[in-house]
């Protein structure tokens, strides 16, 4: 059985496509199909269908995308693939090679037998520049690494030989799982209406630009009328454009519309400003109408808030105090704004006004309980960027859903400094590459949550660790100046692979940086997948596309 099904999302599927929703509807039934899940692409269900339909002994071969070799949604395929022999996988990761598609492509053959205990299969990563001097099918055979099936599981198919599996599991054997430490990892503020377009333009609601901050913040009252208080825990001097003397009130500061206004409009960061341990803010502001939040007796105490003036509940079995959420009508120039781009704008989905992701107004933002931690030191990165990059901001600064960040819970930037190191070195590089099973392209997607609090983080000595602070800091020191980094990150990674006492076979492993990948027809790749012993079938198709 021969195939290249369709690549469908389930939830693409248009609700008046009446045959589509059918089959759906009939796929997607947990008694049709035991693996069924609202979010996997229709693909998966062919390769269930294709290995019931065959006798023991046969074979299917689909070319569809490698997404299903990893990833939460196709984990019930995997488990069932398990139960039969691969019989080979060639991963095109990073080569397109349908021009009017834009997934990565794999072919992936199936024997339909019952898997063996010590059952190995060829697999190519096409991840080096090859010149193909003979037909592809030999190329292939020539060039694929042998792949023990045991080595795959239904969490991820990571298609290892024996010596890198090896090595994987000895990184993986040190250290503690980073989730283990006292850590915090979380994602971005969902606004649900960053922007609206207007004429045609985009034109930002709670996402705005430098000059759109400055329009709201001319027009906001500045007298003494205007003074409202504010909690004086969450002021930021930095954000104030005025200096002056502040009154106190017990727990808040007397500040007018204006400074409040400044207070509330926080910079941001999207996945693209993300670089190599620095970021480069694009002037861009995040007007933060949070919600209520809370935290605990503990943290109030800390932030020298008197408990009883706030409301205190239990989160679990934890006392904690309820910071209330911001009120609009105490901020005029905003609501004004809000109403006017909802109003005249056009924006996806649902509206400003009528958006799932939003707090107890339109004009609040949805509940976010780690609110506060943008304001901590903090490891940023972006998970689908295609950039091997963790960035540090050690400011408050907030960024969108797309990023996720890493925070102490106590405080420690040293530690984060450490682990900075850690993530941007290039052993950490191979293992969250080896973790997410995406192959080297000379670019990178990786970062899951799920992966990267899987990361082992080896337990140092107090001097190791002032080592490594000590050479970020240069680091990140030298890049804010432009100036190269080279030498100092290849010492980074000598006291990386120190840490895992790598020899120099192991580092080998894993700093070898293949070129970019060579380019391959269509025709050539389906015709490659079908092994030899469905030779007549090559010959006739090779006829047939007059090759």
């Amino acid at each position: 059985m021969i195939g290249n099904p369709p690549y469908i999302r389930q939830e693409d599927i248009p609700n008046k496509h009446t045959i589509l929703n059918e089959f759906k509807d009939f796929v997607c039934h947990s008694k049709h199909y035991k693996f069924a899940n609202s979010s996997a692409d229709i693909y998966t269900y062919f390769y269930a269908k294709g290995l019931n339909l065959l006798q023991n002994g046969g074979f299917l071969s689909f070319i569809t995308s490698n997404k299903w070799c990893r990833g939460g949604y196709w984990k019930n395929l995997r488990e069932l693939l398990l139960d039969f022999c691969i019989d080979s996988h060639y991963d095109f990761n990073g080569v397109k090679i349908f021009k009017t598609a834009t997934v990565d492509t794999a072919i992936t053959t199936i024997y339909a037998t019952p898997t063996q205990s010590e059952h190995i299969f060829p697999h190519f990563l096409f991840k080096r520049e090859y010149q193909i001097s003979s037909s592809l099918m030999i190329f292939f055979k020539e060039n694929a690494q042998d792949c023990p099936q045991k080595f795959l599981n239904k969490e991820n198919f990571a298609f290892n030989d024996e010596e890198t599996q090896a090595l994987k599991d000895k990184i993986e054997a040190i250290g503690t799982p980073l989730k283990d430490w006292d850590i915090n990892i979380n994602y971005g503020i969902k606004t649900g209406c960053n922007d609206v377009k207007v004429n045609g333009k985009k034109e930002g609601v709670f996402l705005i630009t430098s000059e759109k901050r400055a329009e709201i913040l001319s027009i906001c009252d500045n007298s003494k009328n205007s003074l409202k208080p504010y909690l004086a825990f969450e002021y930021n001097e930095k954000l104030a454009e005025t200096k002056r003397d502040l009154e106190y009130k017990n727990d808040f500061l007397m500040i007018n519309e204006k400074e409040r206004t400044e207070q509330i409009i926080k910079p941001i960061l999207r996945g693209q400003d993300i670089k190599r341990y620095n970021y480069a803010w694009a002037n861009l502001w995040l007007i933060c109408t949070r919600n209520s939040y809370i935290i605990t007796k503990e943290e109030a105490k800390i932030f020298g808030l008197k408990i009883k003036d706030f409301k205190t509940r239990k989160r679990n079995d934890i006392d904690c105090v309820e910071i209330p959420p911001i009120d609009i009508e105490e901020y005029p120039a905003l609501q004004a704004h809000f109403d006017e781009v909802a109003n005249k704008g056009e924006s996806k989905g649902k509206g400003f006004y009528n958006r799932d992701d939003k707090g107890i107004t339109p004009y609040n933002l949805r509940n976010c309980a780690y609110i506060n931690e943008f304001a901590k030191p903090k490891i940023v990165w972006n998970p689908v960027s295609g950039e091997y990059f963790f960035a540090y901001s050690k400011e408050t600064m907030y960024f969108n859903n797309s990023l996720f960040m890493i925070t102490d819970k106590q405080y420690k930037e040293n530690f984060l400094l450490y682990i900075l190191g850690l993530m941007n070195s290039t052993l950490y590089k191979f293992l969250i590459t080896q973790m997410t099973n995406l192959i080297e392209t000379g670019k990178y997607a990786y970062g899951a949550k799920e992966k990267i609090e899987k990361l082992p983080i080896p337990k140092i000595t107090q001097e190791q660790e002032r080592a490594f602070v000590n050479i970020v800091e240069q680091i990140i020191e030298s890049k804010a100046q432009n100036a190269p980094t080279n030498t100092l990150e290849s010492k980074l990674d000598s006291m990386v692979y120190a840490l895992y006492g790598l020899n120099d076979r192991e580092i080998e492993l894993i700093s070898t940086t293949p070129p970019p990948p060579h380019e391959i027809t269509t025709a050539l790749l389906l015709i490659a997948s079908v092994e030899s012993r469905l030779l007549a079938l090559v010959t006739m198709l090779c006829e047939s596309f007059e090759l």
